[in-house]
């Protein structure tokens, strides 16, 4: 919910990408590379946005789905979140259930 009201956040991005329904957990190869270089004020969304590497591709989705439910209430945006199928056929439930 932090980043969809304050998507400039970089390191709450950096943990949303690190969770369970990005799954970039391999820092050199995911994370270095989108935050290492920028140039000042240039924030990790702005880099993830522009990024055309096909392993992004699920996690900028994503991210543009929490900005567009920031307009809903806690429980709404929650339920949609876990409740809509992400990337494939899971839902938020299963992402959550398949890293613990």
């Amino acid at each position: 919910m932090r980043f969809s009201l304050q998507p400039m956040d970089d390191l709450t991005l950096a943990e949303i990408l690190r969770g369970p329904f990005c799954n970039l957990v391999e820092d050199d190869q995911h994370l270095f590379p989108l935050a290492h270089n920028r140039a000042q004020g240039e924030t990790l969304w702005a880099r993830l946005s522009a990024s055309e590497d096909p392993s992004h591709a699920n996690a900028r989705a994503f991210c543009d789905d929490l900005i567009s439910f920031r307009h809903l209430g806690p429980f709404e945006f929650l339920s949609r979140i876990m409740g809509q199928t992400l990337s494939g056929p899971s839902t938020g439930w299963n992402y959550l259930i398949k890293r613990f």
